[in-house]
C-alpha cells in the first residue's frame, strides 16, 4: 500500500473538513448535538453521564471523548468539531487500509481513500457533534481487523468493545460475525472466545454503572423502546422521525407520569408492539416508506430539498450504490467477505425498516459500499485493459 499517496489524500481530506467546520461555525444545529454536549458537560460537572434527567439514552464513549476535548479546550464547541474533523481524516486512511486488506490492490485502496476524502456525507457529519464520526472511525478499524487473518483476538475484541460503547447497533450481529469467522476464516474457537471476552471486559464498566443506577442489567441503552415507539405509533405516517409526521408531540403526550427511565422505555416498547400487532397493514406500508427513506438518493429533510443538495447526494451516493451492487457479482474472489458485508447491510436495513428510516442511519454502511465500489471499478478497468 502506497502510504505516501494515502497520507497526501488524508491531508487534502483534512483541508476540506476543517474548511467546512470553520464555514458552518461552532453552533450546534441538531437537537442531538445539544444532548451530547449536555452529557459531556454533566460528566465534567461530576454528575455522571446524563441529559434531561436520563442516564441511559446514549452509549458513553462519544460523550466521554467530547468531555475530554471540552476539558482540554476550556469548553470550546469549535474544538470538538475540529477534533471530529481530524478523526474523520484518520478514517480516510483506515478506509484505504480496509480496501487494501480486502483486495491486496494499491489502486483500489487509493481510490477508496480518495472517495472518502471528498465524500460529502462524511464531510458534513464530521462538522456535527454527534456519534456518527466516531462510530465510522471505530467501525472501519474493526472491519479492517476482522478481515485481516493476522490480526489478534485481543485487538479485535478491543475495537468490537469500543464500537459497542459508541453505538450498540451491531450487538446482535456479533454472533453472526463470529460464526462467519469460525466457518470461513477457520478461526480457532479460543480466538473467538478471546474476542468475546475482551469485548465483554471493555463493556462491563458500562453494565456495572447501569446496574448501580437502574438496579437492572442494561448492556445497551435505555432508549430502544423510545425509538421503536417513535417509528410505530398512530401518528407516524411517514416512517421518519417525529418532526416528519403530523402532531409530532402526541406520541410522547401519552406517556404516563411518574415512570422510571426503564419503566418508561418498556411502556413505549409495549405500546409500539401493540400498535404493530393491531395494525399490520400500516406497519408494512410504513416499513416500505422507511426502506425508501433509508436508501433515498437524496436527503429526506425538508430543509435540504433544494436542487443543489439533491445533485450533490445523487452524484456522490448514486455511483457508490450502483458500483457496490455490481460488485456483489463482479468480485467473485471476495465472495465470502462480501457475503458477510451484505449481511451487515441487510441487518441494518431490517433494523431501520422496523424502527425509523433516514439516510443518516445508513452512514455506517457507506464505507463498506465505497470499498466494494472502488474494488469493482478497478477490477473492471483492469479487465477492459487486459491487465491481470
Amino acid at each position: 500500500m502506497n502510504k505516501k499517496i494515502l497520507v497526501g489524500i488524508c491531508v487534502f481530506g483534512l483541508f476540506l473538513r476543517l474548511g467546512y467546520v470553520f464555514f458552518v461555525g461552532a453552533d450546534p444545529i441538531f437537537p442531538d448535538e445539544y444532548r451530547f454536549l449536555e452529557e459531556a458537560e454533566s460528566i465534567l460537572a461530576g454528575k455522571g453521564l446524563q441529559a434531561n434527567g436520563r442516564y441511559g439514552h446514549d452509549m458513553p464513549l462519544t460523550a466521554l471523548l467530547i468531555a475530554g476535548v471540552l476539558f482540554i479546550s476550556g469548553g470550546s464547541a469549535l474544538a470538538v468539531k475540529i477534533f471530529f474533523g481530524f478523526l474523520s481524516t484518520i478514517t480516510i486512511f483506515l478506509v484505504g487500509r480496509f480496501a487494501f486488506v480486502l483486495s491486496r490492490d494499491n489502486q483500489s485502496a487509493m481510490l477508496a481513500a480518495g472517495i472518502c476524502a471528498v465524500y460529502p456525507f462524511f464531510i458534513f457529519y464530521s462538522s456535527l457533534i454527534l456519534s456518527e464520526t466516531l462510530f465510522l472511525f471505530v467501525f472501519v478499524l474493526f472491519l479492517s481487523l476482522l478481515f485481516d487473518k493476522d490480526s489478534s483476538g485481543v485487538s479485535q475484541g478491543i475495537w468490537a468493545g469500543l464500537m459497542h460503547l459508541t453505538k450498540p447497533i451491531f450487538f446482535y450481529f456479533f454472533p453472526v460475525i463470529w460464526l462467519w469467522q469460525y466457518f470461513f476464516q477457520k478461526m480457532p474457537v479460543r480466538k473467538i472466545f478471546t474476542i468475546a471476552l475482551i469485548m465483554s471486559i471493555l463493556v462491563s464498566p458500562w453494565a456495572i454503572r447501569n446496574f448501580l443506577i437502574f438496579d437492572e442489567l442494561v448492556i445497551n441503552t435505555a432508549s430502544s423502546g423510545h425509538i421503536l415507539w417513535e417509528g410505530n405509533n398512530p401518528w407516524n405516517d411517514t416512517g421518519g422521525v417525529s418532526g416528519t409526521f403530523q402532531n409530532s408531540d402526541a406520541w410522547l403526550n401519552l406517556v404516563p407520569d411518574g415512570l422510571t427511565e426503564l419503566d418508561e422505555d418498556q411502556w413505549k416498547k409495549d405500546q409500539a408492539f401493540a400498535f404493530i400487532s393491531g395494525n399490520p397493514t400500516v406497519f408494512v406500508e410504513n416499513g416500505v416508506r422507511k426502506f425508501v427513506r433509508l436508501w433515498s438518493l437524496w436527503p429526506n429533510s425538508v430543509a435540504h430539498q433544494s436542487w443543489i443538495y439533491k445533485a450533490i447526494s445523487l452524484f456522490s451516493f448514486g455511483p457508490i450504490l450502483f458500483f457496490s451492487l455490481i460488485g456483489v457479482w463482479v468480485l467473485k474472489e471476495n465472495r465470502r467477505e462480501i457475503a458477510l458485508m451484505v449481511g451487515l447491510v441487510g441487518y441494518i436495513t431490517l433494523l431501520h425498516v422496523v424502527t425509523l428510516g433516514s439516510i443518516r442511519y445508513r452512514l455506517p454502511l457507506e464505507p463498506i459500499m465505497i470499498v466494494i465500489a472502488s474494488m469493482t471499478l478497478i477490477n473492471l478497468y483492469k479487465r477492459y485493459n487486459g491487465k491481470s
